[in-house]
């Protein structure tokens, strides 16, 4: 690990299991507080990386495998 912080987070996660558990749970349900998007209001990604920005002009998400293709290409 490069970082100190991050190191010593894991650190403590490590030392105290149930501590980690406890924060693995809390994580979990705030999780699945989180509201999916569906149907027009939703977006599916080719690559998690890249967020799909909603054309102002006609409404629409991108096309996700023309996104693809050209992204491929310059990689």
């Amino acid at each position: 690990m490069d970082r100190a912080d991050t190191a010593g987070m894991v650190q403590a996660n490590i030392n105290s299991g149930s501590m980690w558990l406890h924060k693995f749970a809390d994580a979990m349900v705030r999780m699945g507080k989180i509201e999916v998007l569906t149907g027009p209001h939703g977006q599916i990604r080719k690559s998690c990386r890249h967020l799909l920005l909603l054309n102002k002009k006609n409404g629409k998400w991108p096309d996700t495998d023309r996104l693809a293709s050209i992204h491929n290409s310059h990689v």
